[in-house]
C-alpha cells in the first residue's frame, strides 16, 4: 500500500518556487506556462482544458467545460479508482482551478465536469461539478455523452 501512496495523495502534490501548482509533464506552451506561473501578486490563469461548444443558427455556442486529467490502468490497481477519483477531485478543489472553472460555467450558462480518462482511453470517470455527481462510462458511452452535451 505504501507504494501508491503518492499517487492517491494530494498532499504529495508539487508546487513551485512561487506556491503555485508545479507544471507536470511536457507541453508545447513550457515557455509561456512556466513564465506565467511566475507573475504572482494576485493574479491568476488558468488554461482550461475544454470548452465544448455547438453551432445553433450558424453561431457557436458553449454547452460544457470539461477538466481533464489522467491515468494508467493497472489492473492491480483497479480497486483504487474510487480513492483516486476522489483524490484527484480533492486536488482540483484545493489549487482553486475547481472554483475559476465553477466561475467560468455559471456566467456562460453550463455545466461543468472534471473528467479522469484512462490513458487509453477505454474508461472515463467523470464528475459533474454542480454536485459531485460521478458516472463511469466506456468509450463509447463518454462519445455519445460528448454528443448529448447541449441537449440538442
Amino acid at each position: 500500500m505504501s507504494e501508491l501512496a503518492d499517487w492517491s495523495d494530494p498532499a504529495t502534490r508539487p508546487l513551485n518556487g512561487h506556491g503555485v501548482k508545479a507544471r507536470i509533464g511536457p507541453t508545447p506552451a513550457l515557455p509561456y506556462s512556466d513564465w506565467r506561473r511566475t507573475v504572482g501578486n494576485g493574479c491568476y490563469a488558468n488554461d482550461v482544458d475544454w470548452v465544448e461548444w455547438r453551432m445553433r443558427d450558424g453561431e457557436p455556442v458553449p454547452v460544457a467545460i470539461i477538466e481533464t486529467t489522467f491515468y494508467d490502468d493497472i489492473p492491480a490497481w483497479r480497486y483504487k479508482l474510487p480513492l483516486y477519483r476522489q483524490a484527484a477531485l480533492d486536488r482540483f478543489k484545493r489549487d482553486g482551478q475547481s472554483q475559476i472553472v465553477r466561475v467560468l460555467a455559471d456566467r456562460l450558462g453550463i455545466r461543468a465536469y472534471l473528467a479522469i480518462v484512462r490513458k487509453d482511453l477505454a474508461w472515463f470517470i467523470v464528475c459533474r461539478l454542480a454536485d459531485e455527481c460521478w458516472r463511469e462510462m466506456s468509450e463509447p458511452d463518454y462519445r455519445a455523452w460528448i454528443l448529448r452535451l447541449g441537449g440538442r
